[in-house]
């Protein structure tokens, strides 16, 4: 009659996880694909509506005044569809994001130039 309690039997020794050499798990058939854009798709993405915002204000900001606000948000929603376009290659609009992103640079430095030159000029200009 002891009140010693029994021993727990010992635990399992640890399982090593399987070695993989990087290659796709082919046991399992693979997941449906998405399509593929159509050529409508390609020519509008409007799937990608960053693409298409891009595109526009990037080729609008070569107008004064308007241009740096313009090619500055170009520039920003460019690479939010490049990122959209590259996760999921259903979603078109690369290209008209690059073209946005480029036009828009261009378009911000123009402006940007000319407001530094036409504050020097008004700035030590004649008086």
């Amino acid at each position: 009659m002891s009140s010693e309690e029994p021993t727990p039997p010992p635990a399992a020794p640890p399982v090593a996880p399987p070695v993989t050499s990087g290659l796709p798990d082919m046991s399992q058939p693979p997941g449906p694909m998405a399509p593929a854009p159509t050529f409508l798709d390609r020519l509008i993405p409007g799937k990608n509506q960053n693409a298409l915002i891009s595109y526009y204000l990037g080729l609008f900001s070569i107008f004064p005044c308007l241009g740096l606000p313009m090619g500055f948000i170009a520039i920003r929603n460019g690479r939010l569809a490049l990122a959209a376009a590259k996760a999921d290659p259903s979603v078109a609009g690369g290209t008209h994001a690059k073209i946005g992103i480029g036009c828009g640079a261009i378009g911000f430095l123009f402006n940007l130039f000319w407001i530094v030159v036409l504050t020097i000029a008004f700035t030590f200009g004649r008086k």
